[in-house]
């Protein structure tokens, strides 16, 4: 199929309508801002709030392979002098860390498998059936998915402990 073939319109639509309706489409398109691009001054904020905001990142990355003098001496060291593994030598070997990292694993492999599931279910419910207080109940699993997961760690930890 060639690209003359493929622009063709159907046999009862008037060329030119179809043509003015695909410019009208396009207008519309660039008006609503669908493919427009940030102004420049905007990106150039923009970079220099993605660094502050990845050096605490790199910085605890640094700080794990620096010694104890390194991490303790005014006025910091910004690079280690040599990269000491002795931190990840002691953590693996003197305590149970692979068993957290495997009960990490399965808790949130488990979360990530299950979450969808009732979410499918809610937002399908939500969408198509109309009943008394559905505003409200939207209203409350909203306000209730805003809640911070540092604030509901110790309660499950609870409800799962037992």
């Amino acid at each position: 199929m060639t690209a003359e073939q493929a622009m063709r319109p159907a046999p009862q639509v008037d060329i030119a309508l179809h043509r003015a309706r695909i410019e009208e489409a396009d207008r519309r398109m660039r008006r609503s801002g669908w493919r427009r691009r940030l102004p420049r001054g905007v990106h150039l904020a923009l970079v220099p709030l993605s660094i502050i905001m990845a050096l605490p990142f790199v910085w605890m990355v640094l700080t794990s392979f620096m010694t104890n003098s390194e991490i303790n001496s005014i006025p910091p060291v910004l690079w280690p002098h040599h990269f000491y593994t002795g931190g990840y030598r002691t953590v693996l070997a003197s305590s149970d860390f692979p068993y957290w990292f495997l009960n990490s694993t399965i808790v949130s492999s488990a979360e990530v498998i299950a979450q969808p599931i009732p979410c499918r279910l809610a937002g399908s419910a939500f969408s198509r059936i109309r009943f008394r207080g559905t505003g409200l109940t939207i209203i409350v699993l909203l306000a209730t998915a805003r809640i911070p997961f540092q604030i509901t760690v110790f309660p499950r930890f609870l409800i799962l402990h037992d």
